[in-house]
């Protein structure tokens, strides 16, 4: 009887033991449980909180564009609105890429006659586009010309988010980063520090259309409307003269020379360049001056480097002559070299702009044309049909003797 009740006894302990260990094993689950749910709660609401920094993903469907005006800030400002609701890049960003590529007040020929906002090269089996105007640069091709804004937009959105997850950048990466990012990887040679700026200039722009200020540049159609106007100014024309005030009566003589002059090119596109060059190392720290009287008609911006246009200024005088000064100035910053504007009437010797070798400024191109359509006459840059005139030969015969 006592050795049952014994053995009683030890089973009651060995299960009371056992109920006490699996009490702490379900203890511990339990424990270890609820941490596993509060990190996923954690990590949930860390997620939450940077979904505007999140990568950028892969660009689906069509993206709708507000098609007017067809081109100028206020294009500009309606693809960065749309193409941002659709990515959730960052707005400001994007209007100043394309203010990089289409120039400040987004009327370049190539964004008015392609709406093409972002420099887009056509290629063989371009599924968006057909081939636009000829670039205007030393590697050739053509540009993709877009039926309408939200063609282009479409088709951007895909490049920019591509460039960004390459680029490691979130969605709302600032300028500076974007900036930064793009020097690293070669896109651009000028100066870090004046492209930042030059970028943040742009997108200042964007501020003050956001805050009601009036746009600039904007059109509806495929042209420039002030430049299909014949070049018929009440500003008479009168005679011609030198671009800079050091250059005597006879010419700028051998500080012009081989490359630099009108005509045949070895190292141009089509063998051709359409005007002439005056040097910084010859004509640096110096204004430029009017070569003939008329009227300013259109000042914009298209590029940074030595294949764009850079700052320009179009005069169109009466006598049915255009002239254009391009390539002084490239960055966003230095439209302050400009010294005229538009729908100011000058004469021979008047200030227009102003030379310096700063950034990728080597020289001031100087075109001549009757060419009226401003946008066909840069579309025959590299095309010596006999759109461009020899400026230097031309000044010559207009100097009064």
């Amino acid at each position: 009887m006592k050795s049952a009740l014994r053995k009683l006894k030890q089973a009651k302990k060995k299960f009371w033991i056992a109920s006490f260990l699996l009490s702490i094993v379900a203890l511990v689950a339990v424990v270890f449980a609820l941490i596993a749910m509060i990190a996923a709660m954690g990590i949930a609401s860390i997620d939450d909180c940077n979904t505007s920094d999140s990568d950028v993903g892969a660009v689906q469907g069509r993206i709708d564009v507000n098609e007017k005006p067809k081109y100028g800030q206020t294009a500009m400002l309606h693809i960065a609105e749309a193409v941002s609701k659709k990515t959730g890049i960052n707005e400001r960003l994007l209007y100043a890429q394309l203010s990089q590529e289409a120039g400040a007040n987004g009327d370049s020929p190539v964004a008015k006659a392609d709406h093409n906002f972002g420099g887009m090269t056509y290629f063989a089996g371009a599924t968006i586009g057909s081939k636009g105007m000829a670039r205007p640069d030393v590697e050739g091709g053509n540009y993709i010309h877009y039926k309408n804004l939200s063609d282009f937009a479409t088709e951007w959105a895909k490049l920019i988010a591509k460039n960004l997850k390459e680029m490691n950048l979130s969605k709302n990466t600032s300028i500076a980063k974007y900036s930064h990012a793009m020097k690293q990887k070669g896109y651009y040679t000028a100066d870090e520090a004046k492209y930042t700026a030059g970028m943040e200039a742009l997108a200042k722009n964007y501020d003050a259309l956001k805050h009601g200020k009036k746009a600039q540049g904007d059109g509806n159609n495929g042209t420039d409307d002030s430049s299909n106007e014949a070049c018929n100014s009440e500003e008479p024309a009168g005679t011609w003269g030198w671009p800079f005030k050091s250059i005597p009566k006879s010419g700028p003589g051998s500080t012009v020379s081989g490359e630099q002059l009108f005509g045949h090119s070895s190292s141009r596109k089509g063998g051709f360049h359409d005007g002439v060059d005056f040097g910084t190392s010859q004509y640096g720290n110096s204004y430029i001056l009017a070569i003939h009287g008329g009227t300013v008609k259109k000042i914009g911006h298209e590029g940074y480097t030595q294949n764009d246009l850079g700052w320009y200024v179009w005069i169109e005088s009466s006598d049915g002559y255009c002239e254009m000064y391009q390539e002084f100035a490239f960055a966003a910053s230095d439209k302050d070299r400009i010294k005229v504007s538009v729908g100011d009437k000058v004469k021979v010797g008047d200030k227009i702009g102003y030379l310096k070798a700063t950034g990728n400024v080597t020289h001031v191109h100087m075109g001549v044309t009757k060419e009226k359509d401003f946008n066909k006459a840069i579309s025959k840059s590299f095309t010596n049909d006999g759109t461009w005139k020899d400026p230097i030969k031309i000044i010559k015969e207009g100097i009064p003797k």
